[in-house]
C-alpha cells in the first residue's frame, strides 16, 4: 500500500501531491489498486480464455473439414472400384452368353 501526503481538497477535485512535506494523520491518503483494475484484469483473463476456446473450436472445425474431404475421397474411390467391378461382371456375363450361344 502506498501512502501519499496530499494538499488540496475535494471541492476542485485537484490534489497536489507532496511526499516530502509532513502533515497530520488526517491528510494521509492510502492508494490501492481500484476495483476498475481488477475488473480490467478479469476482463482480460476472460477474453484470453474465450480466445483460447475459439482457437480450439477453429482447430476442431479444420480437422472436421479435413476428415470430411478425406471421406469424400474414400467414397469416390469406393464408387470407382464398384463401377470397375460392375463393368467386369457385365463383361464376364457377355462372354458367358456368347460362349453359351455360340
Amino acid at each position: 500500500m502506498l501512502e501519499l501526503w496530499v494538499k488540496g481538497g475535494f471541492a476542485g477535485h485537484a490534489f497536489k501531491i507532496d511526499p516530502g512535506q509532513k502533515h497530520g494523520k488526517g491528510n494521509v491518503i492510502r492508494v490501492q489498486h481500484t476495483p476498475c483494475h481488477s475488473v480490467e484484469s478479469n476482463l482480460e483473463q476472460v477474453l484470453g480464455d474465450v480466445e483460447q476456446a475459439l482457437c480450439v473450436v477453429r482447430d476442431v472445425l479444420q480437422v472436421g473439414v479435413l476428415i470430411q474431404h478425406r471421406m469424400v475421397d474414400i467414397q469416390e474411390e469406393v464408387q470407382r472400384v464398384l463401377v470397375q467391378e460392375v463393368d467386369l461382371v457385365e463383361s464376364l456375363h457377355g462372354e458367358v452368353d456368347a460362349a453359351a450361344g455360340g
